[in-house]
């Protein structure tokens, strides 16, 4: 993107030319680092003033205001959405000029097209939009493809953090359909979930269920995304418990994923994972009838996703699990035998 041979051609200025390197340093740092201080500190915006008054009237202008305009662009990304919105406009104000006659250009301006329409030219605005997508959108992806950048190693991995931040952004919009939020929602728990099996944390246990509470509440009853949720919700809970032993958490765990059994007809194909689930967190009630339900549920499961499913493995896990719990309460024989014969199966 900058082309420091080109740019020293024309612009002679110290201070200049200082200023151009550090706002390269800046956007490397957030681009290949996932580092959101240097581009949000307010010398960024002096030293991109300072640049764009150096090449005024100059041939690289054109080049020179679209690099910059990547610097408003980026900050607009790591910022809310009343926050960057002055960056926003900095960025397309930067870049339309230019993008008539310039395909590169048109291709960054695309992006801008999509999270704020209302600052384009018409006839760049019908050439770029992108129907249906939005600001939540906007940020829902860029934070997706950081967290697929990123491979975290950590829980306090910079672009773990900056990914998080983003799908915050994403639920400021308040123009988003309750299917897009939810989207937002499932990819921001995603997220604090990694958080969590980095760090090992019962701390950051609470903001994953706290965020598919949420995702619950946005869906409609008696639909398969509100099965799913209500699955994770129950997953999350059981995770907690096995974590910190609170009775509560395992009763709204098994309360869940009965309630994620029930959103969906017995023949749909996300069914038996939800039995599964349901059977798990029923195995560490521990009295007979629950042990009882864990072993049948586990056992259905198991039948009605057939030898080919490619969870049967788990599913045949979970029964097993169910089976040694129950013979540890009863000290039925049989129990075990079969526990032991799916062992080796």
């Amino acid at each position: 993107m900058f082309n420091d041979h080109v740019f020293g051609d024309w612009v002679h200025d110290p201070a200049a030319l200082s200023a151009m390197a550090r706002l390269k340093s800046r956007m490397d740092s957030l681009l290949l680092d996932f580092d959101l201080g240097p581009v949000l500190e307010p010398q960024a915006l002096r030293d991109a003033d300072l640049v764009l008054r150096a090449v005024r009237g100059t041939p690289v202008e054109g080049p020179i205001a679209v690099v910059v305009a990547g610097i408003h662009h980026l900050r607009f990304t790591a910022l809310p959405k009343a926050a960057g919105q002055a960056s926003l406009e900095a960025a397309v104000a930067l870049t339309v000029p230019h993008a008539r006659h310039d395909p590169q250009v048109r291709q960054i301006l695309k992006g801008y097209a999509q999270t704020a329409p209302e600052l384009l030219p018409p006839d760049l605005r019908a050439r770029l939009r992108t129907p249906g997508m939005t600001f939540g959108k906007f940020k829902t992806q860029a934070a997706a493809d950081i967290l697929k950048r990123a491979k975290p190693t950590s829980a306090d991995d910079p672009g773990l953090r900056y990914a998080i931040t983003l799908f915050r952004h994403a639920l400021d919009d308040v123009s988003a359909t309750p299917a897009d939020r939810a989207d937002s929602l499932n990819q921001l728990a995603l997220a604090y979930e990694k958080r969590q099996e980095l760090s090992g944390s019962v701390a950051d246990m609470e903001p994953v269920i706290r965020t598919w509470r949420a995702a619950v509440a946005t869906v409609p009853t008696g639909t398969q995304e509100h099965a799913i949720y209500l699955h994770r919700l129950s997953g999350a809970l059981n995770k907690r418990f096995e974590l910190r032993a609170d009775p509560a958490d395992l009763a709204e765990s098994v309360t869940t994923a009965r309630a994620a059994c029930e959103a969906v007809p017995r023949s749909h194909w996300l069914t038996p994972m939800l039995q599964n689930n349901l059977s798990l967190a029923l195995c560490h009630r521990g009295n007979t009838a629950d042990l009882d339900e864990a072993v049948t549920t586990a056992r259905t499961a198991l039948t009605a996703a057939g030898p080919d499913h490619k969870a049967t493995p788990l599913f045949r896990t979970t029964l097993t699990k169910a089976l040694h719990a129950r013979f540890r309460n009863t000290g039925n024989w049989r129990d075990l035998r079969e526990a032991m014969r799916l062992d080796g199966a």
